[in-house]
């Protein structure tokens, strides 16, 4: 788009993809919020949630086994598709 910069590019889009979600009556959650300024635009957009590195690193395989193992009842399948990359850390010792 000509004329225009990335930023504002973002912002338009965003702001469409969130009132598409209003206009269903579905909540919205920003991804990727990093800085307290992205949090504050999101939230000035309209989003109810967000997640991303201002709230909280993301943790490893290792510390994220045990979720996954107590949650497969939830997320079918989820044993083979992680065994497939990695074996649990028990499995090593």
């Amino acid at each position: 788009m000509r004329g225009r910069s990335c930023e504002d590019t973002v912002y338009s889009d965003n702001t469409s993809i969130i009132t598409l979600a209003h206009d269903l009556n579905l909540q919205v959650i920003a991804e990727g919020v990093e800085t307290p300024q992205q949090y504050a635009q999101f939230q000035a957009l309209g989003c109810e949630f967000g997640q991303g590195r201002l709230f909280a690193h993301g943790k490893g395989f290792e510390e994220n086994w045990p979720f996954l193992q107590e949650s497969q009842p939830y997320f079918g399948g989820i044993n083979n598709a992680a065994s497939s990359h990695r074996p649990p850390p028990e499995a090593a010792a």
